[in-house]
């Protein structure tokens, strides 16, 4: 219900700065919303939403304002709204409301740059699938849990963008998401009297070290050496990024299983 008037509601951002101010408040919401459904705090909402291929709530407006162009384009001249925009044209100045619905600068680009086979509506769609992949990309840089998840591992059916994670089993997603997020099992201690935190699931004390094959052990040292030098990537986040979520889970599991053991023999003083 909020993004259906979504063209019109980015014309009039676009028109003057002051309704972009005004946009920014009227969708302060938008986060704790967004937290709410994806079970996630307010620290972790925008991770979590890049993380299910969901960009920001402006960019989502822009991309909705772009693929209403052709319909805008292609209305008869008896449509009131045609009418309307031909008399922006003609009459109006360039920064009017009804001459910035009609003229998207995105949509000039894409009509002047771009291979318009086998359809105009083709085309445009892998067009702005470009452009949400951008989005995707820029926003996953702004933070470390998901400036390391590789695009090439963003392929779930029917979610484009997603995170592998959301290829697990419904049981499964919620454990990979925590991890993904950084808050899986976070301030649980744990045999060795350490707190628990990203990484630690190769210690020893837990039981189960994470163990890789020498093949895998190569390719991870690989991806590893893409990122900055310094950036925390462990060995589930890299088997992850090759798709072996049922493998990752199964980790989780018995990690969530020890630590909570060991919660409840701490609390009971044993």
């Amino acid at each position: 219900m909020f993004e259906y008037g979504a063209p019109l509601v980015w014309a009039w951002i676009v028109e003057h700065p002051r309704h972009r101010e005004a946009f920014v408040e009227a969708s302060a919401g938008f986060s704790e919303l967004t937290s709410w459904i994806l079970n996630a705090t307010d620290t972790t909402c925008r991770v979590t939403a890049n993380l299910c291929g969901l960009v920001p709530l402006g960019a989502r407006f822009w991309h909705l304002y772009t693929s209403y162009q052709p319909i805008l384009h292609m209305m008869g001249s008896t449509s009131p709204l045609r009418q309307l925009l031909d008399g922006a044209v003609s009459s109006s100045p360039p920064s009017s409301f009804a001459w910035m619905l009609g003229h998207d600068d995105s949509y000039t680009r894409f009509r002047t740059t771009s291979n318009l086979e086998p359809t105009l509506w083709q085309a445009l769609a892998r067009w702005l699938r470009g452009r949400l992949r951008r989005t995707i990309m820029d926003e996953s840089a702004q933070a470390h849990l998901t400036r390391i998840i590789p695009m090439a591992s963003r392929r779930v059916l029917g979610l484009l963008l997603a995170d592998v994670s959301l290829l697990a089993p419904i049981e499964a997603q919620r454990l990979l998401l925590q991890y993904r997020r950084g808050r899986f099992m976070f301030g649980y201690t744990y045999a060795c009297g350490a707190t628990f935190v990203r990484g630690y699931e190769v210690c020893p004390a837990l039981g189960l070290p994470v163990c890789l094959t020498r093949r895998e052990k190569e390719e991870m040292r690989i991806w590893v050496d893409t990122f900055p030098v310094g950036s925390k990537v462990t060995r589930l986040d890299f088997l992850l990024s090759v798709g072996q979520v049922a493998r990752v889970a199964s980790f989780l599991r018995y990690i969530q299983e020890q630590l909570r053991t060991e919660y409840k023999r701490i609390l009971i003083g044993i």
